[in-house]
């Protein structure tokens, strides 16, 4: 069974991330393969995306990490503004609609939507 929760960092592609982000092994040419169907986006894309956006708005805002025993310092240069825009697109793209992201789908299945949107369209706004 996989860690499944609606904040970003409670699903196991968010986990993934972070461990390669803690080993120092991310690169956003690496996670590439999550997001190259352009017309629906599969779960661990979305909850990448979800995940990233947390990590840039607290980078920017210059927060605390939202994550235990993750230096920001060391993984604020990936976090261009290139990629802050590819973060927000795939956000907007994880938020449309169950037609084009898994992960709305799964939680559309769920009683608990209209709180996994509300807290991540906050994300989305905080990272624009």
């Amino acid at each position: 069974m996989g860690a499944w929760g609606n904040g970003a960092f409670e699903n196991d592609g968010a986990l993934d991330l972070i461990a390669d982000l803690r080993h120092g092994n991310f690169s956003f040419d690496e996670i590439q393969w999550a997001f190259e169907d352009k017309n629906y986006l599969e779960v661990d894309g979305g909850q990448m995306a979800l995940a990233l956006a947390e990590i840039a708005v607290a980078i920017r805002k210059g927060q605390p990490s939202p994550v235990e025993e993750l230096e920001l310092s060391t993984v604020a240069q990936h976090f261009t503004p290139e990629a802050i825009g590819f973060i927000r697109e795939q956000v907007q793209r994880t938020l449309s609609d169950a037609e084009h992201s898994e992960l709305y789908e799964l939680w559309e299945e769920t009683d608990e939507l209209d709180e996994w949107l509300r807290a991540s369209r906050a994300t989305l706004n905080e990272l624009a």
